[in-house]
């Protein structure tokens, strides 16, 4: 089971995921544990990483129709959302 309330709590504070959804810092220490794929970089040359979501992120985290999330991190370390617009 994910911990939820683990995420809701650390986009709360300021810093590298402040305004993020839950999803972003967890599927960011997925990504420490080496799982997404990088995809290319985005229109500002960020690297972008895909993650598959599993059915029980998708429920833990309300993802509602999303089974794909897309992450970069900024050259000051704060990590986001990215859509799927990237060149390899």
């Amino acid at each position: 089971m994910i911990d939820v309330n683990k995420y809701t709590q650390r986009v709360k504070s300021f810093g590298k995921f402040e305004g993020c959804r839950p999803i972003v810092p967890y599927l960011y220490d997925c990504l420490m544990d080496g799982d997404g794929e990088e995809i290319g970089k985005d229109d500002a040359g960020y690297s972008v990483v895909k993650f598959e979501l599993t059915c029980e992120e998708i429920e833990s985290f309300d993802m509602g129709d999303i089974t794909s999330v897309y992450l970069a991190e900024d050259s000051q370390g704060f990590v986001f959302e990215r859509m799927p617009d990237v060149t390899a």
